[in-house]
C-alpha cells in the first residue's frame, strides 16, 4: 500500500505539470494570434538628407507640422539620431542649410519662398534639404 502523503505528492505534480503544459500552449496560441509587433521608425524618412547635411555641423529644422504633437516630437528626436553628428536647431532657422517637411507640396514651396531658400535634394516622402542664399 501506498502511504498517503506520496499519492499526495504524485496527484500535486500531475496537476503541477498539467497546468505548466496548458500555460504554454495558450502563451504559443496567443502569440501566435497576435503576430509580430511592428515598430515605426520615423528617422527613416530622413536618411538620404544624411548624404547631403553629413558635413554640416548645424541644420535648421522647419516643419508646418503641430511641433506640440508627440508624434511630431518623436519624429525631431528620430530625425536628429538618424542625422547624427548633424545637429537639427528647431528653433533657429538662420542657417545656411535646412531641413524642411511640411504637409503639402504648396505648404513646402511657401516655405522656400519665406525662408529665401533652394532646394538641394527632396525625397519621395516631401523632406527637403535646402539650401539658404545669402547666409553663410
Amino acid at each position: 500500500m501506498v502511504p498517503k502523503n506520496r499519492t499526495t505528492l504524485i496527484l500535486a505534480s500531475l496537476l503541477l505539470s498539467l497546468n505548466i503544459a496548458l500555460s504554454i500552449r495558450f502563451l504559443l496560441i496567443t502569440n501566435t494570434k497576435q503576430g509580430p509587433h511592428r515598430t515605426v521608425f520615423f528617422g527613416n524618412r530622413f536618411l538620404d538628407a544624411k548624404r547631403f547635411l553629413n558635413e554640416i555641423p548645424v541644420a535648421g529644422y522647419y516643419t508646418d507640422h503641430n511641433p506640440s504633437s508627440l508624434a511630431q516630437q518623436a519624429q525631431l528626436v528620430q530625425a536628429r539620431l538618424t542625422l547624427a553628428p548633424t545637429v537639427l536647431d528647431d528653433q533657429g532657422l538662420d542657417h545656411h542649410f535646412l531641413l524642411i517637411d511640411c504637409s503639402t507640396p504648396p505648404q513646402a514651396l511657401e516655405a522656400l519662398k519665406k525662408l529665401n531658400a533652394q532646394v538641394i535634394h527632396m525625397n519621395s516622402q516631401g523632406v527637403i534639404v535646402a539650401e539658404r542664399r545669402g547666409v553663410l
